[in-house]
């Protein structure tokens, strides 16, 4: 019994050393992960700082993108108001000045319409004289070669009586016909 007592405490003793190292072997393995863990959590922490960091770099990117894309757009569209604005500008004039155009147009088509009305009077009236003066030269024509004799010269003269302005008979003297008497 002794001896297995003493077998017992070296086993005991074997054990407990065994413990303690086992022991010692986990606290110092646990501490290596531990010390592995924290480095790991450090090394994930600058990680997740970097990728905080290039996120937002990349967010600042994308608002400066989208803020220029919007400040392009509106540049555009502001060009574009500012076209519309001129080409409404320019429509407007036209309009004024097709509408000023039309109020000439307007006075001019009264004006020619009152000048055509005189001319029309003046053209009745024109008309009206020139029958009288037709059915004037008409008998004047009849009347045309009236055969005269003067007793200075005894040259004959034919009266031609033309319509003039001034409305006085033209007197032409012809040269003297020989008179042959013929038995």
């Amino acid at each position: 019994m002794r001896k297995e007592t003493n077998e017992l405490k070296k086993t005991t003793n074997q054990a407990v050393k065994d413990k303690e190292k086992a022991s010692n072997e986990f606290e110092a393995q646990m501490g290596e992960m531990m010390a592995t863990l924290q480095k790991y959590k450090q090394d994930n922490q600058k990680i997740v700082e970097q990728k905080d960091k290039e996120l937002e770099q990349i967010k600042t990117k994308i608002e400066k993108k989208s803020n220029k894309q919007h400040d392009d757009e509106i540049a555009v569209l502001r060009d574009q108001i500012e076209a519309l604005k001129t080409s409404l500008e320019t429509t407007q004039e036209e309009k004024e000045k097709s509408a000023n155009l039309h109020e000439e147009e307007k006075l001019t088509i009264s004006r020619l319409s009152l000048d055509l009305k005189e001319k029309d009077e003046e053209f009745a009236k024109l008309s009206k004289l020139l029958e009288n003066l037709q059915q004037e030269t008409d008998v004047l024509k009849e009347q045309k070669m009236e055969w005269s004799k003067t007793k200075e010269d005894e040259a004959v003269v034919i009266k031609e009586i033309r319509p003039a302005r001034s409305e006085k008979p033209r007197v032409q003297e012809v040269p003297r016909t020989p008179v042959i008497k013929i038995t």
